[in-house]
């Protein structure tokens, strides 16, 4: 479903999925290296939804929300030792997000953008197995930005900070079954930047 008033003042985008998963194959560490089992079938629904307003001239503010429920059907434990309530791997169930963005004339005609925009996503799993030590809590990110750009748009400068609360979290982890040994790679921490640019 897609929605837009006429003076472009709110879209709204609207989307639900269901698929059937048959033959599935999923990654499991039984030993020192992760292998391939054929877990057997599994469904996969959710909805999509993301929306623009502009209610004040040069003022944009945009929003998602997803949802993702996804569940094994069938599965052969005895091959691949996941129990059928397990979460899919590293597969959130709730992921939303919101920005804010504005455009100010300045003399001249050059424009300056500040930015805000915050982002979530739900706990989930680095693994099939659903392993705890190495699971990860739902968290939020803030970000910001300040751009500005020359009349012309040939000109460009904009400083940027992401991850604004230096939070910490895991983008990967494994288990090493045979050494009982927990691996996980975490994020980079907070970033600071500053981009100029030019068109030729």
């Amino acid at each position: 479903m897609k929605f837009q008033t006429p003076d472009r003042l709110l879209t709204l985008n609207a989307a639900a999925y269901y698929t059937d998963y048959k033959d599935m194959q999923v990654q499991v560490f039984t030993s020192v290296a992760p292998v391939f089992r054929n877990a057997g079938s599994a469904s996969i629904k959710g909805f999509e939804l993301e929306g623009q307003l502009r209610p004040a001239h040069g003022l944009l503010i945009e929003g998602t929300l997803g949802l993702i429920s996804a569940h094994y059907k069938q599965i052969d434990q005895a091959t691949t030792y996941i129990n059928p309530d397990n979460m899919f791997e590293r597969v959130s169930k709730w992921t939303a997000s919101a920005g804010a963005t504005y455009e100010w004339e300045l003399p001249g005609g050059s424009v300056l953008r500040p930015h805000v925009d915050w982002s979530y996503r739900s706990k989930f799993y680095n693994n099939t197995f659903n392993t705890p030590e190495i699971a990860q809590n739902g968290y939020s990110l803030f970000n910001a930005s300040l751009g500005w750009s020359s009349a012309d748009e040939k000109f460009g400068l904009s400083g940027n900070i992401k991850n604004i609360g230096d939070k910490r979290y895991l983008l990967s982890g494994i288990l090493v079954d045979a050494l009982q040994a927990f691996e996980g790679v975490y994020n980079r921490g907070r970033e600071w930047s500053v981009t100029a640019s030019v068109k030729f």
